[in-house]
């Protein structure tokens, strides 16, 4: 869904044309089921992923997402390896939750 869209941020690519990704996107972002409550009677799980400039974390319980955070990376931490980038999510989300 959001392929056109990612298109959009190569170098020398970008034409906005009347497609309507961005409105669909944002259409299936903000409609329910978003966000599920929390169950703590049952396991949650912290899925997490980093790329070379923000790390994202997801709290999901039974495939469904309860919270989202994301950061972007410090200058000195933009260096690490993926796996330290990474690890920072998992402290994040620890920190957070």
């Amino acid at each position: 869904m959001a392929a056109p869209l990612t298109a959009l941020t190569k170098k020398d690519a970008f034409h906005w044309s009347d497609d309507k990704a961005f409105e669909k996107l944002k259409h299936v972002l903000t409609s329910p089921p978003v966000l599920a409550l929390p169950d703590f009677g049952e396991p949650f799980v912290i899925e997490y992923d980093a790329s070379s400039t923000r790390i994202g974390v997801v709290l999901m319980q039974r495939n469904h997402p309860i919270a989202y955070i994301s950061q972007e990376l410090r200058n000195s931490d933009k260096y690490l390896s993926s796996y330290e980038r990474e690890m920072l999510g998992i402290i994040l989300a620890t920190r957070k939750w």
